[in-house]
């Protein structure tokens, strides 16, 4: 006697053959943000409105951010600057590109990352003088932030160059395991920025790493870890705030 099967069974074990094929199939390049030709208006009464007169922080023009991005503004952001500058003339690519001293400007989505992926950030930069640009990967476990990588990357050219900057994900942080992550870029000295490009890359590959025999000062284009302690502090200190 031939078996039957109804129809349900057959789609749902077709179903479960797709999400098996799927699943081995390599997977691809995410592309996280691009430029800053979009902008948003930030309400007269909102949080970083505060935080920027609270710190002397200017965002210029005022109550205006790029669009996908926020701020992150501590007391390290004191007497820094955000700028969106439309100027099709100047800028590298489309009309717009911005200016940014201290603070920290940061992809407002949030990311899902796994070990050994790269993280590819390429970007055109300028300034009249020598100066850096940082970028942090902060890893989250939940809403706890578990650790983070930074990466310096020197802009000494007043002619628009193109930069890149790579990270690789480890298998966990100061011990801990994470599932997401949010990358945030500042500028001690400031810089111009234009066409940026994050993209996240599913490689599989492990990270590679060498003991070293004694700690060498941070080079412009190197990255770092930077271990988090779980210590509390012992006065309460200002902390950074985002735009969620």
């Amino acid at each position: 006697m031939k078996k039957r099967y109804s129809a349900n069974f057959i789609f749902i074990l077709s179903c479960a053959a797709f999400s098996f094929l799927v699943s081995e199939l390599p997977a691809q390049s995410q592309k996280i943000q691009g430029d800053f030709e979009k902008k948003r208006g930030l309400p007269e009464k909102h949080v970083l409105n505060t935080m920027a007169e609270k710190f002397d922080f200017t965002i210029d023009p005022p109550q205006v951010l790029p669009d996908g991005w926020t701020l992150g503004l501590s007391g390290a952001s004191r007497g820094g600057r955000l700028s969106l500058i439309t100027d099709k003339n100047q800028a590298y690519s489309g009309d717009n590109f911005i200016y940014l001293l201290k603070g920290q400007l940061v992809v407002a989505s949030i990311m899902n990352v796994f070990p050994y992926d790269e993280v590819d950030i390429s970007f055109y930069g300028k300034n009249p003088a020598a100066s850096s640009i940082d970028f942090i990967l902060n890893l989250y476990d939940g809403s706890s932030r578990v650790g983070l990588l930074e990466s310096t990357h020197g802009i000494e050219s007043n002619e628009w160059t193109r930069c890149n900057v790579k990270m690789k994900v480890p298998a966990e942080i100061n011990k801990k395991k994470f599932s997401t992550a949010r990358i945030s870029l500042k500028s001690n000295e400031g810089v111009y920025i234009d066409k940026i490009e994050i993209n996240i890359i599913k490689s599989g590959e492990p990270v590679k790493t060498e003991p070293a025999e004694k700690e060498e000062a941070v080079k412009p284009g190197s990255t770092k870890t930077v271990e988090v302690l779980p210590a509390k502090p012992e006065k309460p200190v200002t902390r950074m705030r985002f735009d969620e």
